[in-house]
C-alpha cells in the first residue's frame, strides 16, 4: 500500500500552514500547538525542511521559519523526498543506480518490473503536479 508517512503529512501541513502565514515568521512550537502534533517531531520535520531548501529557520526569540520559495513551485514530491529520501514504489526503481544494482533480487526474472515503471512514472507525474499553494488553495480552514 502507498502511503505517506506522519513525518511527511507532519511536514506538508507545516508547509500548508507556512504557505497561508506568508506575511510573518512562524514558529514551529504555533504549528505544533495548532495542529496537536509533537514539537520535538515537528522540529526535526522543519529542519530537514530547511536544509533541503524549502523553508528557511530564522533564529532569536521571534524566529521561526518562512517559505524559501513561492508555494507553487514547491512539488509534493520534493517534500516527501527531503523527509522520507528518493520516491520510489518498488525495488526495481532506481534512478541513481543501474536497475539490476537496485537492490530487487528477482529483476531479471521479474513479470512486472517494466509495468512498475510505467506506473511510478504516472504516479511521480501526478505528485509532481501538485503544489504546496494548490493544497493550501484546497484547504481554506488552515488558516484559522
Amino acid at each position: 500500500m502507498l502511503r505517506l508517512t506522519k513525518k511527511t503529512d507532519y511536514g506538508v501541513i507545516a508547509l500548508v500552514y507556512l504557505c497561508t502565514h506568508r506575511d510573518r515568521i512562524v514558529s514551529a512550537r504555533e504549528v505544533a500547538e495548532r495542529f496537536g502534533i509533537p514539537l520535538p517531531i515537528l522540529s526535526n520535520i522543519l529542519k530537514a525542511l530547511s536544509r533541503n531548501g524549502l523553508v528557511r529557520s530564522v533564529r532569536g526569540t521571534n524566529g521561526g521559519y518562512q517559505l524559501v520559495q513561492a508555494p507553487e513551485r514547491i512539488r509534493l514530491t520534493q517534500v516527501i523526498e527531503a523527509l522520507e529520501g528518493p520516491f520510489r514504489l518498488a525495488d526495481c526503481i532506481c534512478r541513481e543506480a543501474p536497475a539490476d544494482s537496485c537492490g530487487c533480487q528477482i529483476l531479471l526474472s521479474c513479470p512486472i518490473s517494466r509495468p512498475l515503471v510505467q506506473v511510478h512514472k504516472k504516479v511521480e507525474d501526478l505528485l509532481n503536479g501538485v503544489t504546496i499553494a494548490s493544497l493550501a488553495a484546497a484547504v481554506p480552514a488552515v488558516t484559522e
